[in-house]
């Protein structure tokens, strides 16, 4: 692979000193974004995130002169499609070991752009598949200063729920807080619905990240009539109603708990909730599709956040062509 690192283009695995904060310490944040036929999706949305990231960390705001042509450039190079995943990732760069801050004016970060060809998207009207969530032990913390943003270091629990999902066969992992209230998956927001057109996302205050796409659907949601709420959501509650997932590569994808919570002494929920509440992971389609009202908001609701998508990329063409 080729990638861009601070202005050179070159392999991947030459990228990053051994001595880099981001290597040594997760100093540093990041974004993942698609790009459409060379377009980033809600680039001024992950730019705005990526920069309060930065100056969280006492960083130096970000300049990217012209995305458009590190995009076609490497677009080329790696002969990529034309829908891809961009990861910006941006460290405070080299330095001597330990946690002693930097200047600063001595601050000199390390800036990687990398482009993939990104996953089939899951918001095509076409697609059922429904996500199987495991109950995952590992727990976010609520108060985390680094939630706000992607940060380097900030991933440990998604990672560990990540890999219990995966021995336990499923497909992502529903993550809690140290209150019992749901926060995210280890890769996405969730979002609940209920009758009523009742539309329901667990609350920044619980931990949740500031997600792109949730953001844009929270916006187009209640402008289309929904009641769109930023809640705590317990396990109790998400019963009744549907979830589904939402993240820049995802879109919009149904999602159902499927395996059984393995209860340990230090992290436990009621037994009695967690039996209501696992299913067979066999069955995880046959119960998401029972409730016809769940399967036409997630219809209306994916093409409310297309149209967002579509008028996002069109004015963002309109702007290169200027």
């Amino acid at each position: 692979m080729i990638i861009w690192r601070n202005g050179d283009y070159g392999p991947a695995d030459q990228a990053v000193s051994a001595m880099d904060r981001g290597f040594l310490l997760g100093d540093g944040a990041f974004e993942t974004l698609c790009v459409t036929k060379g377009v980033p999706e809600f680039w001024a949305q992950h730019m705005a995130r990526l920069q309060y990231g930065l100056a969280c960390l006492s960083m130096p705001a970000l300049t990217l002169e012209d995305i458009g042509t590190i995009i076609r450039e490497l677009t080329a190079r790696n002969g990529l499609g034309k829908r891809c995943v961009m990861r910006i990732t941006v460290t405070r760069g080299a330095a001597g070991r330990g946690l002693t801050p930097i200047a600063a004016a001595q601050i000199k970060p390390t800036v990687v752009i990398s482009l993939s060809d990104a996953p089939p998207l899951l918001m095509d009207k076409a697609a059922d598949k429904v996500i199987g969530l495991h109950i995952a032990e590992a727990r976010i913390f609520s108060k985390d200063g680094a939630r706000g943003f992607k940060s380097l270091s900030g991933y440990g629990a998604n990672i560990r729920a990540r890999y219990e999902a995966a021995a336990a066969g499923c497909d992502e992992a529903l993550v809690f807080n140290e209150q019992d209230n749901i926060v995210c998956a280890s890769a996405a927001n969730v979002f609940h619905i209920d009758e009523g057109r009742v539309l329901t996302t667990p609350p920044l205050s619980d931990g949740a990240l500031p997600g792109i796409v949730r953001g844009v659907l929270i916006k187009a949601a209640g402008g289309a009539g929904w009641r769109v709420e930023e809640a705590s959501l317990s396990l109790e509650q998400v019963q009744k109603g549907g979830l589904f997932l939402t993240n820049s590569l995802l879109g919009l994808a149904p999602a159902a708990i499927a395996a059984p919570y393995r209860q340990s002494q230090a992290l436990a929920l009621r037994e009695a909730t967690l039996k209501k509440a696992t299913v067979k992971k066999a069955a995880v389609k046959k119960a998401a599709g029972q409730n016809s009202f769940v399967k036409k908001a997630i219809e209306e609701l994916r093409e409310l956040y297309h149209t967002a998508l579509q008028q996002d990329l069109s004015e963002a063409s309109v702007q290169s062509k200027q």
